[in-house]
């Protein structure tokens, strides 16, 4: 199997594919994160709930959706996502199960989705708590939630270094310089204990403006004074219009602003911005990454960074014309400068409300995940080179081979239909042979100790056959 590099050629994306198994569907503001171990997890609100469904395999099949909060009459809202390395996911929300009307908690999922724990309120006892988000070290062992103080008008924080078990806070993110509302929050880890977190906030004499405070230890301390970053100069449109995504040296930020023409018609317009050291300082002024047009209506999105020169912005945007909202990702490849010209990610359901995105640094795969507007269901698509991947341009079929428990970590059961007697190989994500398994005439299934190797996907395929008959199995420790 091989994992090629994009060309440079021109974005294009695969058929969308709808991703939740509610009936109704009540999806409403998607989520979205990538295990670099192989697992694409989208969360969204609705109906009271926070739900979850996850992709073993960059996005061609999709799980049951879960239920991540289990509180009988309490409303989830305004859901943030990060995970670690190890697969392991981690979800905030707003909550109003009280005694507030509203207050910031938090579940963990082990396993890649299959299970979730540890529901508990992170956000001070007396205080209403909303628009939460929340970042995690690579190895998990270091998360970080900001979420906004209603009765203050600021921004604060909470950390956990055991997994969510526990949390301390409130920790005050925000300086308190504030003559306004301070929201829409957000956070990154930046590599070590730093964080970023990234909010607006109105600040007179200048319009709804962003800020960045830095945290070097974890969530500890937060830098003051805030630094502000360079705008569009318009007001910043609320509820989760604010995204970071770091590619390991460099911090990438998308929002999208909004403001009123003579005649009060609303006008959108999305923008970029970036550091190179970790939130310090930013580009002198903002780069617009939207295609203009007065009779569009842009809304919420994200950002997804490969490297520093590569980099995927996705947004909602209504034309008036065709009464269609599209699901639009745009590309830059030379560090946020230029922007390519928007690819529609749903050209046959036309129906997005919100969105997000992320994607696989090797492979260059870039995911989309959308909310429709009208119906609540919840759709994807994987976005890639127009040509294809070099090499391989599709996953492997799994029609033939299956594995489960599928994550695993230990026995993984291994079936497949017809008569063979050709050795099945495991490899890593390299082509390395991890283990090759002995099979005869007449038998449809043996087993594979994942127990010793290391997280990570795994292919399971037949010798001389690696890519036709195969089977993808992720492992998680």
């Amino acid at each position: 199997m091989h994992f090629g590099l994009l060309s440079c050629i021109g974005l294009g994306f695969d058929p969308e594919l709808r991703i939740d198994t509610l009936d109704p569907p009540v999806g409403l503001e998607p989520d979205e994160a990538y295990s670099n171990i192989g697992i694409i997890g989208v969360s969204w609100t609705g109906d009271a709930h926070l739900w979850f469904t996850h992709s073993l395999d960059s996005g061609m099949t999709w799980g049951e959706t879960a239920i991540v909060n289990s509180s009988e009459g309490a409303v989830a809202a305004d859901a943030g996502m990060a995970t670690d390395d190890a697969g392991r996911f981690f979800c905030v929300w707003e909550d109003n199960r009280g005694p507030e009307s509203c207050a910031s908690y938090f579940a963990m999922s082990p396993d890649g989705g299959g299970t979730w724990i540890d529901e508990i309120r992170i956000s001070a006892s007396g205080a209403t708590s909303t628009d939460p988000d929340i970042a995690a070290a690579a190895n998990g062992t270091r998360l970080v939630s900001v979420f906004n103080h209603l009765s203050e008008r600021r921004i604060y924080c909470a950390y956990s270094t055991d997994l969510g078990s526990t949390w301390v806070g409130d920790i005050a993110v925000g300086d308190g310089l504030t003559t306004g509302m301070a929201y829409g929050s957000t956070v990154c880890w930046v590599g070590g204990n730093s964080f970023v977190a990234v909010w607006n906030e109105y600040r007179a004499p200048n319009p709804t403006s962003l800020y960045c405070s830095i945290s070097q230890d974890g969530g500890v301390t937060w830098s003051t004074p805030n630094t502000p970053i360079p705008s569009g100069n318009h007001g910043i449109l609320p509820g989760g219009a604010i995204k970071l995504s770091w590619d390991g040296s460099r911090l990438h930020l998308s929002w999208v602003e909004q403001y009123w023409t003579v005649g009060k018609a609303e006008v959108n317009e999305v923008y970029y911005q970036h550091s190179d050291n970790g939130g310090a300082s930013w580009l002198p002024a903002a780069i617009r990454v939207d295609q203009g047009g007065s009779e569009h209506i842009r809304r919420w999105g994200g950002v997804w960074a490969r490297s520093p020169e590569e980099v995927a912005i996705c947004w909602m945007e209504y034309d008036a014309v065709s009464d269609s909202s599209h699901a639009l990702c745009s590309r830059s490849l030379d560090g946020g400068s230029v922007w390519e010209q928007p690819i529609i990610a749903n050209p046959i359901t036309n129906d997005a409300f919100r969105c997000d995105v992320s994607g696989d640094a090797q492979s260059g795969y870039i995911y989309m995940t959308w909310a429709n507007f009208g119906d609540h269901q919840v759709w994807f698509a994987r976005g890639h080179e127009m040509t294809g991947i070099e090499g391989e341009s599709s996953l492997p079929s799994s029609e033939i081979l299956s594995a489960c428990p599928n994550p695993c970590s230990s026995m993984v059961s291994i079936s497949w239909s017809g008569e063979t007697a050709e050795p099945i190989k495991v490899s890593d994500i390299s082509g390395r042979t991890i283990a090759e398994l002995e099979t005869s005439l007449g038998s449809e299934s043996t087993s594979w100790d994942a127990s010793e190797a290391p997280s990570g996907i795994y292919l399971i395929h037949f010798e001389n056959d690696p890519t036709t008959t195969a089977a993808r199995v992720v492992v998680i420790h």
